[in-house]
């Protein structure tokens, strides 16, 4: 709580927070689960549920880097 990240971490809506009054997303937890923002994308679908090739399709794939 009330610390600073330096590196890459993810966000949490949490239900503390929201009895607080605060921000949903003021709470984070530093992580290994990416390095990159190809990585924090496919995180961020993993944990949002979606599936790889479901109905969702291929809109979030980042083109490849030139």
């Amino acid at each position: 709580e009330r610390e600073t990240f330096y590196g890459f971490h993810i966000h949490l809506a949490t239900e503390r927070y929201q009895e607080l009054g605060g921000r949903e997303d003021a709470y984070a937890q530093t992580t290994n689960r990416y390095g990159d923002l190809q990585g924090a994308l496919g995180c961020l679908l993993q944990d949002a549920g979606f599936e790889p090739g479901g109905p969702q399709g291929s809109m979030f794939l980042l083109p490849p880097e030139v």
